[in-house]
């Protein structure tokens, strides 16, 4: 949100973006998801799914989410299931 190609009515600074983020982490209902899955786990993706580096962190937080039964939200409607093995349509809310 800091890059001048974001498109934005105010332009914030990186102090500013860390401040949101301490005082979102701040909060009771945040939880930290550490790095967990690899890209690498056969068993978690599935890489012929994967057609490009542009989809590798869309990917990647499917999985964190499918492996915290919890659900990712995105605006991005090309993120297929079929990337990650076990994800359910109730692991992505496209908005």
């Amino acid at each position: 949100m800091s890059n001048p190609s974001y498109r934005i009515n105010q332009r914030l600074t990186p102090a500013d973006l860390v401040a949101g983020l301490k005082g979102f982490v701040s909060k009771t209902d945040h939880e930290f998801w550490p790095d967990e899955v690899s890209l690498r786990d056969d068993t978690v993706f599935s890489v012929k799914s994967i057609l490009g580096p542009g989809k590798l962190t869309d990917f990647y937080l499917l999985a964190l989410a499918v492996r915290h039964d919890a659900v990712l939200a995105t605006f991005d409607t090309g993120i297929p299931l079929s990337a990650v093995k076990s994800a359910q349509f109730s692991n992505l809310c496209v908005i």
